[in-house]
């Protein structure tokens, strides 16, 4: 029978939690994430926040370090000769970008959701006579300007053409010849806002003819303009001046903007005279926002517009002719142009600083911005920062961008969105086996690895020392030798790598460092611009960590893992580059304490309750392959009572009758039927966030922990009150809720083959690095943490029997825990200075 008086108190209830949920800022949702093709529809919201998205790079780099093979074909397993798996994951995700060297490893394996694709390339069938104008096969699936061939790129085949996963994505090559390779996927929070639904990558459809119209525009003035439909719409503004003069060591103000309103710039163009554009290059472009202490771009205006210098050697159109960013020259000028979108709500002051040693004249100036339709909140400034590197510190990476130390520090969020730079001033090419390593959110293991500096850019064997331009990658400028070079101008090297599709998310720190040379060993002068957006405020809020192996953490955390080993003892290092150089140790090894189980681990987290999803960090020893888990979430109101763990040793699964899963040939694809079956739905449609009253009541209950109860006795510390009641939630089967499959491909074991010959045999070359430890991320979606200070987690371990090759015995299998450590997805807290 319908009660009237409960469903009054009820709904007055709710109306109560509504306005206290509005008063803590926990109505305000994130901004929707575009995915796939709509990324680049969608190219104004570069600079909106990607709450419930991870982006990860994967590579063939060497794993002891060094530049094996320039980090070509060291691949994570071999299932058969012509299925050598370098990137293996499970989750709900796209596939963003693909570089390979030339035509090698194809024809490709693209394994989607278990159904295997074949990728080829003109050159495939003859690989030893390749062809010019070579294309990717199907060619309608994979056409310019999304994908580009070593024909144009000068030594790479590149796809930035989105193929997306539901719940597995493999990529094996079937030839190992100089099997190079990097790839940029994204993995997503199921809760999340997504611009359209994510479902398999089906093979035949090619991309929309819209995006491929709107990326063939680069080098166009892709901005919306006044006077037209779009201009009007969103109310465009333009203005201008010039011919202004700036002297040797002066500051020049072009402009100072005040709005009435938040608004977006989206062109900022310079034209100078052709016979000044080399001294122009060399000024100084400055940007601040908002009026804030210090400029957010401050570098070298031709880096800043993509190139190292604006010498133009033969006379082309064009030195970059990017999505982004444009260097035209004409008959008598040469334009400069940015299309980045960058927000700003109270003012912005731009201006230029002489270059020290030329005055200069003549410089016109055009700016173009509309009304920002975003709220504040979602949206952050854009950043240029430039860094000099005259003399790189032999072993170490250089530190391109670490963004607790720019503009004053702190914690940042946003999004990094691309590089340009000069790798060297000697026309020096041998440099460029430096790679990639990119650090976001406190992780210790690069969410981003790479194989080499000219493959960041784009190319391959150094672009064969010729110049490119792309949208999103290019070398511009730099003789193919210091023999060659026409002047020093000639001399120096630069390339570009924008990021759109493919950019990386940041939720409180971005470090995006590059190896000089293949072992940190260049002495090369380099300089550096890196392109992000950020605020001066996190989207990512740490608010708990387990350390496995410690007794009063693992009370603390109602930490329960019967099959669990003993705490034992690593001593290891993580990926961070050469061990030593010359004789001398560069990382030396460190201490930690971890444990290994075959069964199933449970304890509780604290967390934030606006948050929106929490990424749950874990420290592991990588040297157990192809680690494998189902997450399941419980919230307080299950009954129920954690015990302390038990250190019995490691069992079986089996021994307990649990599940193992056999998931060959395909891992992350097993036991999804039984899943389906245990909860409401695996994607999160059926299930329910908890009962907001409760939660409510939870959260301002006062719990008094009793005295020496189980598992505390004199002197040690009490439990955290919110752990102690989220600790009893773990009772019945029922009360747990699907999160989805944490999965690691490979282990510091890999396999290594890369034959002489481009048909040559398959090798078998079994390589060990001494790197155990990583960091690794899982999304725990909102549906299952919104409105929570607490939950309890559960990992099942579900083993992977896949062998490292054919032929070869397992080797253990088991599930690593080191540390965990909780975040929570929040709104940046940001305030908005009033306007004028």
């Amino acid at each position: 029978m319908f009660d009237v008086n409960l469903s009054f108190r009820r709904w007055f209830m709710l109306g109560l939690l509504s306005l206290f949920l509005a008063g803590k800022g926990l109505s305000e949702e994130p901004p929707i994430i575009p995915v796939g093709l709509d990324a680049y529809r969608m190219w104004d919201r570069w600079p909106c926040q990607r709450i419930g998205a991870r982006a990860y790079l994967r590579s063939t780099y060497d794993r002891r370090g060094g530049n094996e093979g320039a980090d070509a074909s060291h691949f994570l397993y071999q299932l058969a000769d012509n299925f050598n798996v370098t990137l293996d994951v499970a989750g709900s995700g796209i596939l963003y970008f693909v570089r390979c060297n030339h035509w090698h490893g194809s024809p490709w394996h693209y394994e989607v959701d278990g159904v295997d694709h074949s990728v080829r390339e003109t050159s495939t069938s003859d690989p030893n006579h390749p062809v010019e104008n070579s294309m990717f096969i199907p060619e309608n699936l994979f056409p310019a300007p999304l994908a580009w061939t070593w024909s144009i790129t000068k030594g790479a085949d590149l796809s930035w053409v989105p193929i997306s996963f539901e719940k597995t994505f493999r990529l094996a090559y079937s030839r190992t010849h100089y099997g190079t390779g990097y790839y940029i996927y994204y993995l997503y929070d199921r809760s999340a806002k997504l611009s359209r639904s994510i479902r398999s990558w089906d093979g035949k459809t090619p991309p929309d003819k819209d995006v491929l119209e709107l990326v063939s525009r680069a080098g166009t003035d892709i901005a919306p303009r006044p006077l037209t439909s779009e201009g009007r719409t969103i109310g465009v503004v333009q203005m201008g001046g010039g011919p202004m003069s700036l002297g040797t060591d002066t500051v020049l103000q072009v402009q100072k903007i005040i709005p009435k309103q938040p608004v977006m710039i989206r062109a900022l163009e310079f034209f100078v005279a052709r016979e000044q554009a080399v001294e122009f290059g060399r000024a100084r472009l400055r940007v601040t926002w908002d009026d804030l202490p210090a400029p957010s771009i401050d570098a070298p205006v031709a880096l800043f517009f993509g190139a190292g210098t604006l010498y133009n050697r033969d006379d082309r159109e064009y030195l970059v002719k990017a999505f982004p960013m444009n260097v035209r020259r004409d008959t008598n000028r040469v334009q400069l142009a940015c299309y980045f979108p960058m927000p700003f709500f109270r003012s912005a002051c731009i201006e230029l600083v002489g270059n020290g040693r030329t005055s200069l004249t003549g410089i016109q100036w055009s700016i173009r911005y509309h009304p920002l339709k975003d709220p504040p909140g979602h949206v952050a400034h854009f950043h240029a920062t430039y860094r000099d590197h005259p003399s790189p510190e032999p072993g170490k990476d250089l530190v391109l961008l670490d963004t607790r130390e720019a503009e004053g520090g702190g914690d940042w969020s946003g999004n990094f969105v691309g590089t340009s730079w000069i790798f060297s001033h000697r026309a020096v090419l041998n440099t460029l086996e430096g790679d990639p390593r990119f650090f976001f959110d406190d992780s210790q293991t690069p969410q981003a690895y790479g194989t080499g500096t000219e493959e960041w850019g784009g190319g391959g064997d150094y672009w064969g020392g010729r110049n490119m331009t792309l949208p999103f990658a290019g070398h511009p400028v730099g003789a193919r030798s210091e023999k060659e070079a026409k002047n020093d101008e000639d001399k120096i090297e630069s390339a570009y790598r924008f990021l759109l599709a493919d950019l990386f998310p940041f939720g409180r720190r971005a470090v995006i460092r590059l190896e000089h040379g293949g072992e940190n060993q260049s002495t090369e002068h380099y300089e550096t611009v890196t392109y992000w957006y950020g605020v001066n405020r996190p989207t990512l809020v740490k608010t708990d960590e387990l350390k496995i192996g410690d007794t009063e953490s693992e009370q603390a955390h109602r930490y329960v893992s019967s099959n669990a080993s003993v705490p034992c003892e690593i001593t290891s290092r993580y990926e961070w580059g050469v061990d030593t150089l010359n004789g001398k140790e560069i990382y030396p090894a460190h201490e930690d304490v971890g444990r290994k189980t075959t069964g199933e681990s449970e304890f509780t987290l604290k967390l934030t309750p606006d948050n929106f999803g929490v990424l749950l960090r874990r420290k592991l020893d990588y040297t157990l392959p192809n680690q494998r888990a189902e997450v399941y979430i419980a919230d307080l109101r299950a009954a129920g009572h954690g015990k302390a763990a038990s250190v019995s040793g490691d069992k079986p699964a089996r021994e307990k009758g649990q599940a193992t899963a056999d998931i060959s040939p395909s891992p992350g694809a097993a036991d999804e039927v039984s899943v389906k079956n245990k909860s409401d739905s695996v994607r999160g449609g059926g299930e329910h966030s908890p009962d907001p009253i409760l939660a409510l009541a939870v959260r301002g209950a006062v719990i008094s922990p009793s005295p020496g109860g189980e598992g505390q006795g004199e002197g040690e510390r009490s439990p955290d009150p919110i752990l102690t009641l989220a600790g009893r939630a773990a009772g019945k089967k029922s009360d747990w809720k699907f999160a989805g499959i944490w999965y690691l491909a490979g282990a510091n074991t890999c396999v290594y083959s890369n034959p002489k010959d481009e048909l040559g045999a398959t090798q078998h070359i079994v390589q060990t690095s001494n790197r155990r430890f990583r960091d690794d991320e899982f999304i725990i979606p909102r549906d299952l943490t919104r409105g929570r200070s607490a939950i309890r987690v559960r990992v099942k371990f579900t083993p992977v029997k896949i062998p490292l090759l054919p032929g070869q015995p397992l080797t253990e299998l088991a599930w690593s825990e080191i540390r965990y450590d909780a975040y929570c997805c929040v709104m940046p807290a940001r305030e908005v200075p009033p306007n004028r």
